[in-house]
């Protein structure tokens, strides 16, 4: 599966959806056939950018509503219906809050694959009293994606092959920082490298010096702390095109400003030091950039 391949999961998101129930409705408890309501599947778009958690309490307010579906003692419980990435059809019963807790929640920090966006958003739709409609919702970027948490989740679920349930954050994942995703290859340093018709590249923003950007925290004139966030994209491979002195990638990324999407960059120059020039089409505007030649077998 290639980037683009797996982009489409959000942007074309296969959703299951299922009349309302109040808690009285809620699935028989464990033992018991913990079959879903029937329902139908529609697509959905998920292509917002989220770093970090909304403001206004909407992932709490959720969280809060749904694990009285469940108990610690596995006598009540929740099953979804998911569609995985790669079109199988699965059905997961919960039986605790603690089994459910970050599947649900990835979504509101940027962090959730498909899979676990589609189970945040069958859930909200299932059971939480909302007054947005789940287009509304997906629209507000109250859930969506950083930029380490496409590319994060690429990796995981597409290049390793992990499975879409997880109770926390693992590495390499859509959690990792951006230093160490970059790792996950081999860093090239010449324009001449990148000529390969089949190869996945990751670009890393860095400074003038080569260095990766993570994060960096620096303290304002009125004492507060002023963050800036790094940037990490990846390739589509059979994309690379020679033009002239340039080089031409189709790169996907989610950023801010722009969501999810893919354009063209247009990789310029590169110092003996490896720092690469690029023109980036989403935002028309200019980088520096480390590039790795990801590893994917």
């Amino acid at each position: 599966m290639t980037p683009r391949e797996f982009a489409s999961k959000y942007w074309e998101l296969d959703l299951y959806t299922v009349a309302k129930e109040s808690p009285l409705d809620a699935v028989p408890a464990a033992g018991a056939e913990n079959l879903p309501p029937p329902g139908q599947w529609q697509k959905m778009r998920v292509a917002s950018y989220r770093l970090g958690e909304a403001s206004g309490g909407y992932r709490s307010a959720f969280w809060s509503e749904i694990k009285t579906f469940v108990d610690k003692k596995g006598k009540e419980a929740i099953t979804v219906v998911v569609k995985t990435i790669w079109g199988k059809q699965e059905t997961k019963t919960f039986l605790t809050p603690n089994e459910l807790a970050y599947t649900a929640v990835a979504p509101f920090y940027g962090k959730g694959s498909p899979e676990e966006v589609q189970i945040m958003l069958q859930l909200r739709n299932r059971f939480q009293k909302v007054k947005l409609s789940l287009a509304d919702f997906t629209k507000a970027a109250f859930i969506g994606l950083d930029c380490n948490g496409f590319v994060g989740n690429y990796i995981q679920r597409a290049v390793k092959g992990s499975h879409w349930h997880r109770r926390s954050a693992t590495d390499p994942g859509p959690s990792t920082y951006i230093a160490s995703l970059m790792k996950l290859g081999t860093r090239i340093k010449s324009m001449d490298q990148l000529n390969s018709t089949t190869d996945i590249f990751l670009l890393a923003m860095t400074d003038g010096a080569g260095n990766i950007i993570d994060q960096i925290k620096s303290t304002t004139a009125e004492g507060g702390v002023s963050v800036e966030h790094g940037h990490i994209m990846i390739t589509e491979p059979a994309t690379i095109q020679k033009v002239g002195e340039e080089i031409h990638v189709k790169v996907l990324e989610s950023a801010g400003g722009v969501g999810l999407v893919e354009s063209i960059y247009r990789i310029q120059s590169v110092t003996p030091k490896g720092v690469f020039r690029v023109f980036r089409g989403s935002k028309s505007s200019h980088m520096n950039v480390a590039i790795t030649k990801l590893q994917t077998s």
